[in-house]
């Protein structure tokens, strides 16, 4: 008889199937997906009652769905309670306390102390960027974009733009194409050159972009 089975203590049992089998039949489940938020039951019974389960020291419950989550995940700026529930993410997220490693942005959120001043907004405010950061000095064997970010000096006209500016690419030597590549100059303008490379299956002779005209010529 089926409607005996008989889950693991690890195990939480779906009376009437699982999300996971879809056949409406006894089915075991891991006891983590259980009050998480989502309906891994067919029928939704493994987040009934879930606002009575009580959430260890280290976790917070969230108000609607009741799922135990990470404190660490308060105030990341991602809502991991699920199914509309947004009280993880407060207006006033102050409430955390960021680790000695973290910077708290001025709406409370707590970022890591290597996104200040990394070129990117982390938080909504802008207050990781300030205007101090083109003041900073980067290590010997980083690199100092324009925008006062300092990257590896390994990044450094790698063909990657890196510096969100794009200032550790510029004044980079022409690198050797691979024999599926050809070189060809952008000139728009009159102004300067743009050196890139392409397949070699999409060449074409003339690109017309926002009625600029950009000639090509091969080398």
């Amino acid at each position: 008889n089926c409607g005996n089975y008989t889950c693991l203590d690890t195990d939480f049992k779906c009376q009437r199937g699982s999300k996971f089998n879809k056949l409406p039949m006894p089915t075991c489940i891991s006891n983590q997906l259980k009050c998480n938020g989502r309906n891994d039951c067919l029928d939704g019974e493994d987040e009934r009652d879930c606002k009575s389960k009580a959430c260890s020291s280290k976790e917070f419950k969230c108000e609607i769905t009741g799922k135990c989550i990470p404190k660490v995940f308060m105030c990341d700026g991602e809502y991991d309670c699920g199914l509309g529930d947004n009280s993880d993410e407060p207006e006033d997220c102050t409430s955390r306390t960021c680790s000695s490693d973290e910077m708290r942005c001025k709406n409370g959120r707590c970022i890591h102390s290597t996104w200040v001043c990394d070129g990117e907004n982390d938080c909504p405010d802008m207050d990781d960027e300030p205007p101090s950061c083109f003041n900073i000095t980067c290590d010997p064997t980083y690199f100092k974009c324009a925008n006062g970010k300092c990257i590896p000096g390994r990044w450094r006209c790698d063909y990657e733009n890196d510096c969100v500016d794009r200032s550790d690419e510029i004044g980079c030597s022409p690198r050797n194409c691979s024999k599926y590549e050809f070189r060809y100059f952008l000139i728009l303008n009159n102004d300067y050159d743009f050196d890139v490379s392409l397949i070699k299956t999409f060449i074409i002779d003339l690109i017309i972009i926002l009625n600029t005209t950009h000639y090509i010529h091969l080398t």
